[in-house]
C-alpha cells in the first residue's frame, strides 16, 4: 500500500535462496526492481536466477503489487452556462473542475449532466 500522498511504496524482501544436491549454488537477481527500491503503483515482476557448481540455471519469479488506498480530491466550481440561439447549451466537466487532485495524477473527470435547455433555467446541480 501507498503512503499518504505518494504515488509508490517501498518494498524491502528477501533475495531468493538456492540449493543443490551438485555442490553449491548461488543466486542473483535477473529482472525487476531491487529490495529497497520505490515500486511504482501496480504489478512489478521480480526475477532471481540460482546457478550451481555445475552450470546449471533456474528461474524462479515474483510479483510485488503496490495499491494506491488514498481516493482523489474531487473540487468544482460553480458555473454559469448561457444557452444558445436554439435554447441549448452544453458544458465539460473540465469547466467544473477546480482543482481536482490525486497522489498518482487524476485520470479523467466526469460530470453526471452535461446539457441543458430551457427546461433546465435556474439552478441545477451537477456531479
Amino acid at each position: 500500500m501507498t503512503e499518504d500522498g505518494d504515488c509508490g511504496a517501498i518494498v524491502n524482501f528477501q533475495p531468493a535462496v538456492a540449493i543443490d544436491n551438485c555442490g553449491s549454488a548461488f543466486t542473483y537477481q535477473t529482472g525487476g526492481l531491487g529490495s529497497g527500491s520505490v515500486f511504482p503503483v501496480g504489478d512489478t515482476l521480480i526475477e532471481y536466477t540460482a546457478q550451481d557448481d555445475c552450470g546449471n540455471l533456474a528461474t524462479c519469479t515474483f510479483t510485488v503489487t503496490v495499491i494506491d488506498d488514498d481516493a482523489p480530491v474531487a473540487i468544482c466550481q460553480d458555473l454559469t452556462v448561457i444557452l444558445d440561439d436554439t435554447g441549448n447549451a452544453t458544458i465539460t466537466a473540465d469547466q467544473l473542475n477546480f482543482g481536482s487532485n490525486d497522489n498518482c495524477g487524476v485520470e479523467s473527470l466526469a460530470i453526471n449532466v452535461d446539457t441543458f435547455d430551457c427546461s433546465n433555467v435556474g439552478a441545477n446541480q451537477v456531479t
